[in-house]
């Protein structure tokens, strides 16, 4: 069984008694206690202020201790309290304490300060080490004592939390819980550990199957596009829930009767249409349905049950839980549209006044399942599934469906925007929020491919303003970021294409290029074609660290291999000039670097061009028709290629608009210059080297 979903299942319980409104325990006073971030085996920023913050009576008064140091402090008005400490080097063995005016202790021991690292992104980053390269020798190796490792749990809320998701707790490294942890990130760490003599924080906060904008706060997305797609309704929500799902079913019902005009609508059944469908066993998948045609059944299912309530019943129910939907769901009552729900959690919608009635009311669930290896359908578990009151009223809805089969065709109908890992918002709220103004070393960031896969936004802005907000809520204008470049995946292509993988990448790129305190990860020859996530993730921590070295240590070397610097036009060839270069440029099986071309009308017309070459640069031949005004390398979703210096690090993917100079044959031959679409030119051309240039036109110009 998924993690995601043993989780649900644990959090069922919880959900349970929030639905049917078990009794309420009399309100308990405020409890003093250090956020849930603040705990036993963890380790906190050297050489950076260290914050620390919790809950407590308002205007009540406390005392808090670290490493020999008080503090005493007042609670606000609001419970909230914040306490900052001076910086300090690297230590072990410390303690953390917090007394209240009645002499009350809360404390916290084996406290560390070291280096701590914020590891994000979907599922690269996710991927554990159980499943990586070698696991088996590397989760044999002996215990990191000096490492700590904390996984926040994967959740979406609609507003910002305060706290981690229970169960996100720091602990010291043994085989079991490495095996689960990021591969990536652990043995990241394990270099900084070994390399720095230091302790070590990883912080793993990730989620497969997650677009960036779940990662980003509102504002952050409004930053880089104000026009992405579900930001007015993300804001509806927020002021009023029920006036936000209702909308967003206007959104999912205009979906769905555009695709088939003049139809029945599915959600305005009667009970007696209802009885003249065939019955159906639930909770179950219907993937294993004695009915071959449903088992092998790709779209979406219609689920009808009628519900007899009594009067009272439907004055007190509030709440439908569902149990599971899986993938996606989405539920009517009478034909109003109560909420949808995204398969990784136990659905429990509120249910708005005046929907329910006395006698028969119609409950109708819209299940879409395009995956004949997933379970689809309502899966449960049945205790999950009933209607709920806050005065304890629970009817079951567990048995008594019907079943209305609709096209076979897999199409996924709109997201509402505060919908779980598919959302805007909700991750970021649950888990980089609560991480408050925390200070970490660095920030280790691997995603992308659910961006690349679809969406239109464009990823540069999308990336560069999650940057600056991760920065501004940590209180860190230079906290490093190293970006992970996409591994090369999918199909092999005999001719030039325009390729979101690439876009993507080429975004990754430029932002690092525009920003003094990233680095970029190239891993365009590590990657597996038919496998979106690679496996070794050993290489690519050795060369994150490369990275880490001279963003975040600020040593100086190479951070992440030949990097091109420009290019111009030299009569019919197009000149590349690399920086960042061991030694020098070579290729890897062959005699001439391969995966170069050029491109005229705005990057529609490319075509590959054979390449030499000569020194750091790499001449490329251009045909005798119109000059190129891009080029291009690697530019494909599975490129080969071919390019590397003498350390063995590759030439990553780029573009770049060919300037149409010639260098002086006596001056610095180094340049840059960035695509046609980059915003950033200015702070780009400011990390140039080249001092002049000479135009065709006959003008000469000083960078």
């Amino acid at each position: 069984m998924p993690r995601s979903w043993r989780v649900a299942y644990a959090a069922f319980g919880m959900a349970l008694t929030v639905a049917c409104g078990l009794p309420r325990a009399e309100a308990q006073p405020v409890s003093t206690k250090f956020n849930s971030l603040f705990q036993n085996h963890m380790v906190m920023q050297r050489n950076k202020p260290i914050r620390i913050w919790g809950r407590g009576a308002p205007k009540s008064r406390l005392t808090v201790t670290f490493a020999g140091q008080s503090r005493s402090i007042a609670v606000d008005k609001m419970g909230r309290w914040n306490v900052e400490f001076p910086a300090r080097a690297a230590a072990t063995g410390l303690s953390l304490a917090l007394r209240e005016a009645s002499g009350i202790e809360t404390r916290l021991d084996d406290v560390a300060i070291g280096d701590v690292f914020l590891c994000s992104g979907q599922s690269n980053m996710e991927f554990s080490t159980g499943y990586a390269l070698n696991s088996k020798q590397e989760l044999a190796k002996p215990g990191d004592r000096a490492i700590r490792l904390l996984e926040i749990r994967q959740a979406a809320v609609s507003s910002r939390a305060e706290d981690i998701p229970t169960e996100s707790v720091w602990s010291v490294p043994n085989a079991a819980n490495v095996k689960d942890f990021s591969a990536l990130c652990m043995f990241f760490g394990r270099q900084v550990t070994a390399d720095r003599k230091v302790s070590v924080g990883l912080v793993q906060s990730a989620w497969g199957g997650t677009q960036i904008e779940s990662w980003m706060s509102g504002a952050a997305i409004r930053a880089a596009d104000a026009s992405v797609p579900g930001l007015a309704l993300l804001d509806l929500h927020a002021r009023d829930s029920v006036a936000g799902q209702a909308a967003y079913g206007k959104i999912w019902e205009r979906w769905w009767e555009q695709r088939r005009p003049g139809a029945d609508v599915p959600w305005m059944v009667t009970s007696e249409q209802v009885a003249e469908m065939p019955s159906v066993t639930t909770p179950g998948n219907w993937r294993k349905s004695a009915d071959p045609a449903l088992a092998t059944f790709d779209g979406t299912n219609w689920f009808h049950r009628p519900t007899t309530l009594t009067p009272a019943q439907a004055k007190a129910v509030t709440r439908a839980m569902l149990g599971a939907v899986a993938p996606i769901g989405a539920l009517w009552i009478n034909g109003y549209f109560v909420g949808g729900t995204r398969g990784d959690g136990v659905a429990v919608l509120d249910v708005p006044k005046g929907v329910l009635r006395a006698g028969i009311n119609i409950v109708s669930v819209a299940a879409v399942g395009a995956n004949r290896n997933a379970p689809a359908g309502l899966i449960g578990p049945a205790a999950a599934m009933q209607l709920a009151g806050i005065d304890g009223t629970s009817v079951s809805i567990a048995d008594g469906w019907h079943y209305q089969r609709g096209e076979n065709r897999a199409e996924w109908p709109p997201a509402a925007p505060w919908e779980d890992r598919r959302g805007l918002t909700g991750i970021y709220n649950a888990m980089i929020a609560p991480l408050g103004t925390f200070s970490f070393a660095g920030v280790l960031w691997y995603q992308g491919e659910n961006n690349a896969s679809g969406g239109t936004t464009p990823y540069a802005p999308l990336l560069s303003s999650m940057m600056e907000s991760w920065r501004g809520q940590f209180q860190d204008r230079e906290l490093p970021f190293i970006i992970f470049q996409l591994a090369n995946f999918g199909s092999l292509t005999p001719v030039p294409q325009n390729d979101r993988w690439s876009a993507v990448r080429e975004a990754q790129r430029r932002v690092v290029a525009d920003d003094r305190n990233a680095a970029l990860v190239v891993l365009i020859d590590i990657g597996e074609r038919f496998d979106i996530h690679p496996p070794n993730k050993q290489v690519a921590a050795a060369r994150a660290y490369r990275a880490a070295k001279h963003v975040i240590y600020r040593e100086p070397g190479i951070p992440s291999g030949p990097s091109p610097r420009g290019a111009y036009r030299d009569g019919h060839t197009v000149v590349v000039r690399f920086g960042d270069i061991a030694d020098q440029l070579v290729v890897m099986s062959g005699n001439r670097p391969n995966a170069f071309e050029l491109c005229a009308g705005n990057g529609q017309n490319c075509y590959f061009a054979d390449a030499i070459i000569e020194g750091a640069n790499v001449r490329i031949e251009g045909s005798s028709g119109k000059p190129a005004e891009i080029v291009r390398y690697c530019w494909a979703a599975a490129p080969m290629c071919t390019l590397y210096d003498k350390s063995g690090e590759p030439v990553g993917p780029f573009e770049l608009t060919v300037a149409p100079a010639i260098i002086g044959r006596h001056q610095e031959r180094s340049l840059y210059q960035p695509t046609v679409s980059d915003p950033s030119a200015e702070p780009m051309r400011r990390q140039a080297t080249a001092t002049w240039i000479d135009l065709e036109q006959g003008t000469r110009i000083r960078l």
